[in-house]
């Protein structure tokens, strides 16, 4: 991944350089060559890598000669070859072929729709100096943070918190709905940052700031273009699996090596095999790297059984070991280290494990790791949206479904009624807490929980009146927190995260296919599976259960209770008002004499007293 920043004065006043320097600066994690441009009502800033020291120098923001433009990007763009042969037929000529010489010409061509046409990773800002008019804009699927400050002096875009920052007037108080979502559910909020003047732009959405005014506009919508239908299943398995591959090959393009994520489970061996496949098909001899992380001392954790049998299954992948009972949590968590902008779980509970592996990456020289993440959000849907219907008291929708699972599989009504009415539970990240399993919480929070939790309910409502597409956009939105701010380890490994799983096509294609098609009763993942048919060993594709890393979770506080119960004891004041201290220690204590406490809200608990422990400005005890 790269980075970028823009200032843009709204006012009639030159470029704060200064600040545009600092900004360009605070990205070094996300290139070894950065670089800046002023202009005349605005400036840019990029960071990229090159390939090896002697190489580094300073790097400007993209010039596009025929209009003017500026380009700015975080990008990996998919539909390269849609876009060139495109651009070319307008009679558009092309010279570097970059994604952001790519990006300019599609606003050449179609303005501000032009995101409409763009598919892939994007975040980006551009300068069009003819009309004096700033572009950003983020993909649908958000893997390219963009973050932005506005007040009535200047409009602050940046890849990262810390970039933002850098300007003295943006405070550094904290978001108390944020911070509310993060202690109950162990992520942050999708619509909100941890601090309360810096804002995200959304998936699939983009800026425009101009003379008269700035605006921001959504232009991708989690609803179906065309509902897909086959006549038979098997259909939609093969439509499916094309799609995938397609998704996987697109990330496969580097001239580096690659990562893989390798756990075993169905998603990352998904991935995996496929990439193996094409590799197959292509002649390819080069390596696949392959990261795995075992137990030899709880048999519900290790799960090299499962991947040995995809390494032995295609001969190209070799496997890299590392040990989880040698990197237990909070292991290394207590030495030096940069402060991070925003709380990530990674890189301040695993380091010990994040800095090996990303060690490694660098000494390969790899730029790009495929994880199997967002396949369990992705691949999620079972009949629990049947009870949406009954909440948004939608009859009639209700009984066509209803209808159309009796028509298709044989369902009787009163068996499909079942399922909609029966208690489920429905919180949008499939957790429900309260003050009693999370003692150490205090009132402030969950009074900010309840309040956020109302207002996201009404906004996805209204986002996609549809149930089928709206757990899955529900996904989508919260899915960002886990990879848009990489810890500065992954980055300054030069790595770029790629999701095959993240893929827009994917996506598209579940909120088009109808859910009688995706469900299997009784077996999760049943699209995903049936598509897997002949490609998974055979192993993987029919397993049904999944590692549980809960025991070394506690393992890790065991080991460190001592140490962890000083920096809760003694946590800065911006936290206080969100943890009651004495309860959390005393959970600590509990898990130190053996009490199995596995939670997202402990997790997440821990890992703010850390974060908040090494922030310059709060005088913590890890600076």
């Amino acid at each position: 991944m790269n980075g970028m920043c823009a200032v843009y004065p709204r006012r009639d006043t030159p470029v704060n350089k200064e600040l545009l320097r600092n900004m360009a600066r605070a990205m070094s994690h996300r290139g070894n060559a950065i670089g800046f441009r002023c202009f005349e009502k605005v400036g840019l800033g990029v960071a990229d890598w090159h390939e090896t020291d002697e190489t580094v120098r300073e790097v400007k923001p993209f010039y596009w000669t025929p209009d003017e433009y500026w380009v700015a990007a975080d990008v990996r763009l998919d539909n390269r070859a849609y876009l060139t042969h495109t651009i070319k037929a307008h009679g558009i000529l092309l010279e570097v072929g970059s994604d952001e010489e790519l990006i300019a010409a599609a606003y050449s061509l179609w303005g501000e729709n032009c995101v409409d046409q763009l598919m892939g990773d994007f975040a980006f800002v551009l300068w069009d100096a003819r009309q004096r008019r700033m572009i950003g804009a983020r993909s649908p699927s958000g893997l390219r943070p963009f973050f932005y400050h506005l007040n009535d002096r200047r409009l602050l875009c940046a890849s990262d918190p810390r970039q933002l920052l850098e300007d003295h007037t943006v405070s550094r108080h904290l978001n108390d709905a944020w911070v509310s979502i993060w202690l109950t559910q162990g992520k942050g909020h999708w619509d909100k940052t941890i601090y309360r003047d810096i804002q995200q732009l959304l998936p699939g959405h983009y800026l425009i700031a101009d003379r008269q005014r700035i605006r921001v506009a959504q232009f991708w919508k989690a609803t179906p273009r065309a509902m897909q239908k086959y006549k038979k299943q098997e259909d939609y398995f093969e439509h499916f699996r094309s799609l995938f591959f397609e998704a996987v090959r697109d990330r496969l393009t580097s001239d580096h090596p690659l990562l893989f994520d390798l756990s075993g489970g169905l998603d990352s061996s998904s991935v995996v095999c496929t990439a193996a496949e094409i590799w197959k098909q292509e002649g390819k001899s080069d390596p696949m790297y392959c990261f795995h992380i075992y137990s030899d001392q709880y048999a519900d954790v290790d799960e090299r059984e499962y991947a040995q049998l995809v390494a032995r299954k295609y001969p190209l992948i070799e496997m890299i070991y590392t040990s989880r009972d040698e990197n237990l949590a909070f292991d290394g968590a207590f030495d030096s280290r940069p402060w991070l902008s925003v709380p990530t779980i990674p890189p301040l509970v695993f380091p010990q494990i994040r800095n090996k592996h990303w060690r490694i990456a660098s000494e390969l020289g790899a730029r790009g790791y495929l994880p199997g993440c967002f396949g369990d959000h992705l691949m999620c849907a079972d009949t629990s949206y049947l009870k949406w219907y009954v909440s948004d008291r939608s009859p009639i929708e209700l009984l066509r479904e209803l209808l159309l699972w009796w028509k298709i599989h044989g369902i009787t009504l009163p068996r499909s009624l079942y399922w909609a009415l029966r208690p489920r539970n429905n919180h949008y990240v499939g957790i429900s807490q309260d003050e009693f399993s999370i003692p150490w919480v205090t009132p402030v929070v969950w009074k900010e929980e309840k309040q956020r939790l109302k207002v996201d309910d009404d906004y996805f409502r209204c986002e996609c009146p549809d149930p089928r597409g709206r757990r899955l956009l529900k996904m989508m939105r919260w899915h960002t927190d886990c990879v848009t701010v990489q810890g500065s380890d992954v980055l300054a490994a030069g790595l770029e995260t790629r999701e095959p799983f993240s893929d827009i096509r994917l996506i598209e294609f579940l909120l088009a296919t109808p859910p009688q098609y995706q469900i299997g009763l009784g077996q999760p993942k049943f699209l995903l599976r049936a598509a897997m048919k002949g490609i998974l060993p055979e192993p993987i594709r029919q397993r049904r259960d999944k590692g549980r890393s809960a025991r070394l979770f506690c393992r890790g506080i065991s080991k460190h209770h001592s140490q962890l119960e000083h920096l809760v004891a003694n946590m800065p004041d911006i936290i206080s008002p969100f943890i009651n201290a004495k309860r959390l220690i005393e959970t600590i204590h509990r898990v130190s004499l053996g009490d199995q406490v596995f939670d997202p809200a402990l997790y997440g608990a821990l890992t703010l007293v850390l974060w908040a422990h090494r922030l310059p400005w709060a005088g913590g005890m890890l600076r």
